[in-house]
Formats: C-alpha cells, sequence, structure tokens
C-alpha cells in the first residue's frame, strides 16, 4: 500500500509539474515579447504599452509558482549536504526523513495561507491600479503551484523514509 501510494504521487507530481513548467515556458516567453514590445514602443514610438508592470507582475507570478514544483522534482533547489555527505546513505536517508517533513509542513502553511490570501482579496476586491485586473486568481494560481511543490515534498520524504526503513 504504501508502495503504491508513493508510485501514484511520483507519477502525478512528474506529469503535473512537466504541465505546469510546460505553461511557465510559454508564460516567460510571452514575458519576453512584451517586455520586448513595451520598451520599443517606450523608445521608438515614444508609446508604452499601458499597464505592462501590472502584466509582467502577473505573468511572473505564474511563472514562478508553476516552476518551482518542476525545480523539485528534477532535484534543482539547493540542497546543502557538506556535513551530511560523508555519513553512510541510512543516516542521510534517516535525517532526510526528519528534515524533509519540516520542509513539507512549512510549504503546505504557505499553501493554505496563500489560499487564505486569496479569499481575502476576492472579498476585498482588489484590482490592479492601471488596468483594474483582479489580484485574488492569481494568488490562487500561485496557490496552486506551491500545493503542487508541497505534493513533491510529501512524496520526498515519502521516498526517504521508504528508503531509511528498507535499508
Amino acid at each position: 500500500m504504501w508502495l503504491k501510494i508513493l508510485t501514484w504521487l511520483d507519477i502525478f507530481t512528474e506529469k503535473a509539474s512537466n504541465i505546469f513548467h510546460y505553461i511557465g515556458s510559454v508564460i516567460l516567453a510571452v514575458m519576453m515579447f512584451f517586455t520586448f514590445a513595451d520598451v520599443a514602443g517606450r523608445y521608438f514610438l515614444k508609446q508604452p504599452i499601458k499597464g505592462s508592470f501590472e502584466v509582467t507582475e502577473y505573468m511572473l507570478a505564474i511563472l514562478i509558482s508553476f516552476s518551482i514544483a518542476y525545480c523539485g522534482v528534477k532535484k534543482g533547489h539547493i540542497h546543502v549536504d557538506v556535513l551530511t555527505m560523508r555519513l553512510p546513505q541510512r543516516v542521510q536517508d534517516i535525517l532526510n526523513s526528519i528534515t524533509q517533513p519540516l520542509g513539507f509542513i512549512l510549504i503546505f502553511l504557505t499553501t493554505w495561507h496563500t489560499v487564505r490570501f486569496a479569499l481575502s482579496l476576492h472579498a476585498s476586491g482588489m484590482s490592479s491600479t492601471v488596468l483594474v485586473i483582479p489580484k485574488y486568481p492569481f494568488v490562487f494560481i500561485a496557490a496552486v503551484g506551491l500545493g503542487l511543490y508541497s505534493l513533491v515534498l510529501l512524496k520526498d520524504f515519502m521516498e526517504s523514509l521508504y528508503k531509511a526503513v528498507k535499508r
């Protein structure tokens, strides 16, 4: 049963993070062309794109929140192992089984509070100043990205725990 849940989490987080990464890559390309058009319009036509800062800000929120889980799946986040790299693998797995739940709890709580913040933004009706775009959908998007990252951390914790028990 434990291995089945771990396999399911591994497949789900891999596929979902790949989809999110693809969306984030498209957003990055759009943001790059949008910024180029804004700068070119500002310098050559003396006419910048109205609300370009707000649109770029929202695209950046999507880009970062959709890329963080992919980075976690690919083990691209910073991992400081100067002290633990000389320890036996079993001890490293045990230490990971202790520290990884802390990371999961931290990101899960961040996700929870991000959802609460999005709900409060929705209730207040807060929007951007120039284009009057509501802010809460982008905060919900950030919560979805963080939620997926918390599942990646949960999967990593379960893998470390499984390896520690198995050895």
